[in-house]
């Protein structure tokens, strides 16, 4: 994972079960599957030092904007 982290630029959007579910009703994993997919990336984003913010409320532009900018500040 210290390998990833060097090369890799990661961004966590942190959303609620039910956000992602809203926003993908036809997302194609199981709820049980979809339960452990998130809690595994809050383990890797917590410990490769990904960038991560709360999109609970954030709209796909401001999320794109937001991702935009956390990429050009690593240049």
């Amino acid at each position: 994972m210290l390998s990833l982290q060097r090369r890799t630029l990661i961004v966590h959007l942190k959303i609620s079960l039910n956000t992602a579910l809203n926003r993908r009703p036809d997302i194609e994993y199981e709820l049980g599957e979809l339960m452990k997919l998130m809690a595994i990336y809050k383990l890797i984003s917590e410990n490769v030092g990904a960038h991560q913010f709360d999109g609970e409320k954030t709209s796909p532009v401001k999320t794109i904007n937001i991702v935009e900018k956390i990429m050009l500040s690593r240049k």
